[in-house]
C-alpha cells in the first residue's frame, strides 16, 4: 500500500472549491510543500489548505505566495483575478 503523500494531495486539488496554479508552479521549481511555507514563513498546513482549495488565504497570503513562486499573482490564483 502506498504511503500518503504529496500524490494524494493532487486529489484534494481537484476537489477544492477555489482553484490555483500553486502545486503545479511549486513543483516547476522541484519544492516541495514545506519550502513554499518556508519562503512565506508560514506552516505548511496553511500552505497545503490554499493549495488544496480549501481556503483562498487573504490578500497579503495571496501575494507572498506569488512572489516566493516568482510569478504574477494572476499566473498563481487565476480565478480570484476576474
Amino acid at each position: 500500500m502506498p504511503e500518503k503523500g504529496e500524490s494524494e494531495m493532487s486529489e484534494l486539488v481537484k476537489k477544492g472549491p477555489h482553484k490555483n496554479n500553486i502545486e503545479k508552479l511549486r513543483r516547476a521549481k522541484g519544492w516541495p510543500q514545506i519550502k513554499l511555507a518556508m519562503e512565506c514563513g508560514w506552516s505548511q498546513s496553511l500552505i497545503t489548505r490554499i493549495e488544496a482549495g480549501w481556503q483562498t488565504g487573504t490578500e497579503e497570503q495571496r501575494a507572498a505566495i506569488a512572489l516566493a513562486l516568482g510569478k504574477a499573482e494572476s499566473e498563481v490564483f487565476p480565478d480570484e483575478n476576474g
